[in-house]
């Protein structure tokens, strides 16, 4: 078993590229983990094209579950592909328009990626990893006036750096 915390880079999610942090539990089997946990991104910022005083503020909390295979393993170093399905909710507000509100969506998408782990110190180690997300679900971010202001992109580029403690 595996406890993982980590910083999060999410390109396309939001109207601007933006970081968070997660956590996650993992069980090995031979080459194989699987691997459930939670992410956050948090509340980011941003103005809406032609109206300067109007702003949005969105984030997105969710859960994940997945495997990875380590293909390659040469102590201290392993490399391979992971799959997940993630679930979550995504919500904004908005201020500086006449009729300001807030909502929330489900957030449902599928990622693959590879990851590459560094054992520096046994039972502990630097994880990288690089993949993208297509969201299954696609909500848009939608104000009363304005329309639609903005929906995640099709694919999704995201990067991990973490640490794992191996137990």
């Amino acid at each position: 078993m595996a406890l993982f915390a980590r910083a999060l880079a999410d390109a396309g999610t939001f109207p601007t590229p933006t970081v968070g942090f997660g956590a996650a539990l993992s069980l090995f089997v031979g080459r194989y983990r699987l691997e459930a946990g939670i992410s956050f991104l948090p509340t980011r910022t941003f103005s809406f094209p032609n109206l300067g005083s109007a702003s949005g503020d969105i984030d997105l909390t969710l859960a994940h579950v997945g495997a990875c295979a380590a293909f390659f393993q040469r102590r201290p170093f392993e490399l391979g592909p992971c799959v997940s399905f993630e679930a979550g909710r995504i919500q904004s507000s908005s201020a500086g328009v006449s009729s300001p509100g807030q909502g929330a969506a489900a957030w449902l998408a599928v990622s693959a990626g590879g990851r590459f782990a560094w054992t520096f110190a046994r039972p502990a180690a630097l994880v990288v990893g690089l993949g993208a997300a297509v969201p299954v679900v696609h909500p848009e971010l939608v104000v009363s006036g304005l329309g639609a202001v903005h929906r995640a992109s099709p694919v999704l580029g995201r990067a991990e750096l973490g640490v794992e403690v191996r137990f």
